[in-house]
């Protein structure tokens, strides 16, 4: 197999993993929507094994690349641009990749949007806890600290 043969292989390869991933990340997507925190778990250990797969089909073709002395993204775009299908194969792998990121980044604030709800949800929960006990059985009121400082402090 031709060098060109193998990059166009394994991009081809690499390219299916990403869109499993992505796949998955839609999937993760849903269930952060409706809450399904079950489904969560198992949807972070299947993105943890396609992620390893991704790792190891990526270094594969890094190696290949790297043999041919072709060292960076600029430097494979050039390698491929006389080949119409080797060009093709890593414009879908460079695209499939992007999209995977971006979709992985939605959900990151997804669940980051979801933290600070419950932060504020606690503190607020917490205010309530502390208007309910206003003095404790020592006659004192108890210090309840409200986003790094106590309540009733300036």
């Amino acid at each position: 197999m031709g060098d060109k043969s193998a990059f166009i292989h394994l991009c081809r390869q690499e390219s299916d993993l990403v869109c499993r991933l992505i796949a998955l990340l839609d999937e993760e997507r849903g269930a952060l929507v409706t809450r399904n925190f079950t489904r969560l778990e198992a949807l972070a250990e299947a993105k943890t094994q396609q992620l390893q797969l991704l790792t190891e089909k990526n270094r594969e073709r890094q190696a290949l690349l790297h043999t041919l002395g072709v060292t960076s993204v600029e430097a494979t775009r050039q390698w491929v641009s006389d080949d119409a299908e080797a060009s093709q194969v890593w414009v879908l792998l460079e695209d499939t990749l992007h999209k995977a990121l971006v979709l992985n980044e939605f959900n990151g604030a997804q669940i980051n949007a979801g933290l600070e709800f419950c932060q504020q949800g606690l503190s607020v929960l917490r205010t309530a806890a502390a208007a309910m006990m206003s003095y404790g059985p020592d006659g004192t009121q108890p210090d309840v600290e409200l986003a790094g400082r106590k309540l009733g402090s300036a």
